[in-house]
């Protein structure tokens, strides 16, 4: 069973390009110690819809403000 994460994100569109969620968490004044985590997540999001997993973890699809892997 895959970890459970949950991440606010910031107050941006849900879908964007990964340089413009970076942006926004830049914008909205995310400390930087959060950056590794918030990194990680998004590219484990990109990863399950690169690879086609998507249908294995539907609440990513969901125009949702949170992440959840």
């Amino acid at each position: 069973m895959a970890k459970i994460e949950v991440m606010i994100l910031h107050s941006g569109p849900y879908r964007m390009m990964f340089d413009e969620h970076v942006q926004r968490f830049i914008d909205e004044g995310y400390p930087a110690e959060d950056a590794p985590e918030y990194t990680e997540i998004m590219c484990a999001a990109g990863f399950f819809v690169a690879t086609d997993r998507l249908d294995e973890f539907p609440e990513l699809d969901e125009p949702n403000p949170l992440i959840t892997l």
